[in-house]
Order: structure tokens, then C-alpha cells, then sequence
């Protein structure tokens, strides 16, 4: 028997983001389904297993903290497999939420090497392994 796929949920309102980072996660054999937004993303990951989610953190209807926020609440064990992606400047206040929380991210505009190494690194992260993805 083959081993499962891992699979990632991406979630990200610019459409054309979305395509290009399933498009390259595919390629590496990873298993991906996308959204435009946070509340579907909710829908979705309270009815399905992901091992990973990628979730940008500036959307409209809801932002990727209030995402995480409800993550934590609805879905805890979601929690530590959820990898960040910005493409502004962070607030302190969003600094040090992630700070507490330990959550990685990964500044766009990123190449595929930086997306796959902080893919890989979140996986082993949130699978207890040692990650070796530095962190500011």
C-alpha cells in the first residue's frame, strides 16, 4: 500500500497566490485544496483532516488571527499546524501574538525554496519534530 499524502489547505484571498503555491505544493507531492477566505477555511477544517494549513494573514471578513483565534477555540489540536504568510508590515501587537503562540510565517513574496522549507519545517514542528526554520 501507498503512504498517504500529506495534505496542506491553503488559504489566501488573492486568487492568483493560491493557484501558484498549489500549483508548486502539487510538484512536491503534496495533497492541496484552496479557499478565498477564512470562514470557508473554518467550514472546511471542521468537517476534514489537514496535516498543514497556509494562511495569509491580511484578508477581509476575516484576518488570519481571528482565523487562529477560532482555531484554537473550535479545533485546538489544528492549532500547531498552521503556517503563517504576510505580505505587510506586522503590527507589535500581531508580533507578539505570534511570539506567545510560537506560530512560524513566511513573508511574501517568497521563492519555492523558502515556501517548501517552512512547509517542511512546520510539519516536523507540528509533528514534535526539531525544526531547524529560524524564527524572528
Amino acid at each position: 500500500m501507498g503512504q498517504e499524502k500529506i495534505r496542506i489547505l491553503i488559504i489566501d484571498d488573492e486568487e492568483n497566490i493560491l493557484q501558484v503555491m498549489r500549483q508548486a505544493l502539487q510538484r512536491e507531492g503534496y495533497e492541496t485544496d484552496t479557499v478565498l477566505d477564512a470562514l470557508k477555511g473554518l467550514s472546511i477544517l471542521s468537517s476534514s483532516e489537514y496535516d498543514l494549513v497556509l494562511c495569509d494573514i491580511a484578508m477581509t471578513r476575516m484576518n488570519g488571527i481571528e482565523f487562529f483565534r477560532e482555531i484554537e477555540e473550535r479545533l485546538p489540536g489544528m492549532a500547531d499546524r498552521i503556517l503563517f504568510m504576510t505580505g505587510g508590515i506586522l503590527s507589535p501587537s500581531i508580533q507578539k501574538f505570534l511570539k506567545e503562540r510560537r506560530v512560524s510565517i513566511i513573508e511574501k513574496p517568497f521563492d519555492f525554496l523558502t515556501l517548501f522549507q517552512g512547509v517542511h519545517n512546520a510539519l516536523q514542528r507540528s509533528s514534535g519534530e526539531k525544526s531547524f526554520f529560524s524564527q524572528d
